[in-house]
């Protein structure tokens, strides 16, 4: 009994946590194609080793927009939740999360960061924790 009771625990864990890290993989495919990267990890906005709520200076500045959109009236992570138990749902949004993202990162891009560049330059560097330019 108590080894199911675990079972049931961890995959509850799972689905809990499976949708954010779906949610946020549209985002990294969006800028990993639209600057031809080999790969952007989750420290390109978030703190490595800390809770993803820690995001690094680039995440803190990308966060803003992102957290200030709304769909259908609801915040970005509230949104994919409602719809990634259907599939075709769930397709949609990312692509309409992708879009969102591709917006803020347009506005963002135009902003300094602490080091004097802007981020535009950064990311078109890959000189951003995180993301790996393709050789």
């Amino acid at each position: 009994m108590r080894f199911l009771c675990l079972v049931v625990v961890a995959f509850a864990m799972m689905a809990a946590t499976s949708g954010k890290a779906s949610a946020h993989s549209a985002f990294k495919k969006a800028l990993q194609t639209k600057y031809d990267y080999k790969s952007v990890s989750c420290n390109s906005c978030h703190v490595k080793g800390k809770p993803k709520s820690e995001r690094n200076e680039f995440g803190k500045v990308f966060h803003k927009p992102l957290d200030e959109m709304k769909f259908d009236g609801k915040g970005l992570t509230e949104k994919y939740e409602e719809v990634k138990g259907d599939k075709a749902l769930k397709d949609a949004f990312e692509v309409e999360m992708a879009e969102a993202f591709l917006k803020a990162l347009e506005a963002v891009s135009k902003e300094k960061s602490s080091g004097g560049k802007t981020w535009g330059e950064l990311l078109k560097n890959a000189e951003i924790e995180g993301i790996k330019p393709k050789e």
